[in-house]
């Protein structure tokens, strides 16, 4: 099982190019191994903000990496020279890397939300990571963690006819 999980989004300019850039730069990072990625999909906005759809892709890796700042920096580096601008919440974007899972790591300060807060409430995430992973460990805190039935939750996802996710070549 994999100990990492990003998600990638972009719906501003060649998505999937950027999309596949980003991802080649995060596998080229010294504590990135064993990367895996899924397909791509074409998924509507989360926002009121009426923009393109997103294309969306999940990966994942193992790392022998215990810091997961040094992870959002280089994100965050790759992000910028891919084009990347402060933006309003949901609004369009070149590309977006959110850090979903950090190991089993549990963190919630103004910079960092490990896991991701809301990653299991979007359809964009969780059928991209299903693709990969049929299941993962889940912290709900620092002292409780869980391991999710990725497959199960995607099939009984609530949102799902609000969402329109395909999965694209």
């Amino acid at each position: 099982m994999k100990h990492v999980f990003l998600a990638f989004g972009s719906n501003i300019g060649s998505s999937k190019e950027i999309i596949s850039k980003a991802y080649k730069k995060i596998t080229r990072l010294k504590f990135v191994q064993n990367p895996v990625k899924s397909p791509f999909y074409e998924t509507t906005p989360v926002s009121d903000i009426v923009q393109n759809n997103f294309i969306n892709m999940v990966c994942g890796f193992d790392t022998a990496l215990n810091d997961p700042f040094i992870l959002l920096k280089e994100a965050q580096a790759i992000e910028e020279d891919l084009g990347k601008i402060a933006k309003p919440k949901n609004a369009p974007r070149a590309i977006d890397i959110d850090i979903l899972l950090f190991k089993e790591l549990y963190h919630n300060d103004s910079i960092l939300e490990l896991p991701h807060p809301r990653m299991l409430e979007r359809l964009f995430v969780i059928e991209p990571l299903t693709s990969i992973t049929p299941s993962i460990i889940y912290p709900r805190s620092s002292l409780e963690i869980q391991k999710i039935d990725l497959e199960e939750l995607l099939l009984n996802f609530e949102n799902k006819n609000n969402e329109l996710v395909k999965e694209i070549l």
